[in-house]
């Protein structure tokens, strides 16, 4: 399924990939931009998170293409990242904490702090041996771009903290 936005119109579109045909969802529970989603294996939804100015999360239901209202994040996030860790919890990280979104319960089960405030950057996780590290990589620390990063925040889940290489 590919899902996309646009801000004004709070309109959204899904393709299921297996009839290769746009069809009209309904609108999403807040215009967004600037935010992220993420796809759950577990329940086939989509996670949506964040955005300009928006503290708020919903899911995509595939089952009857609706929207619903989740879990509200711990801060505002926008131009941030989500990836998925070896267990089913979500990473969603940016400004500066991280929030540890639940699927299956539907919590924001932990937070913590990222080095510095952290725009525009990007995210990768890797697994190896069943610990998952997810890197999010420069980026800058203002929204307006003034301040360019070169640090690399580094999660592993294995210790649940945060590292920081220069």
């Amino acid at each position: 399924m590919f899902i996309s936005g646009t801000y004004n119109a709070k309109s959204v579109t899904t393709q299921p990939l297996i009839s290769n045909a746009w069809v009209r969802t309904q609108n999403m529970t807040v215009a967004r931009m600037y935010h992220t989603g993420i796809y759950i294996p577990e329940t086939n939804n989509v996670l949506i998170a964040g955005g300009s100015g928006v503290i708020s999360m919903e899911l995509f239901i595939s089952s009857n293409r609706s929207f619903r209202k989740t879990v509200d994040m711990t801060q505002t996030k926008l131009m941030h990242s989500a990836d998925r860790l070896d267990t089913h919890t979500i990473l969603i990280a940016g400004n500066t904490t991280a929030d540890f979104y639940d699927p299956i319960a539907d919590i924001i089960n932990r937070t913590m702090s990222i080095s510095a405030p952290r725009f525009y950057f990007t995210s990768t996780a890797i697994e190896v041996n069943g610990t998952t590290n997810v890197f999010l990589y420069g980026g800058v620390s203002t929204t307006s771009g003034t301040t360019y990063l070169s640090t690399v925040d580094v999660y592993n889940s294995s210790t649940k903290s945060f590292s920081l290489t220069r």
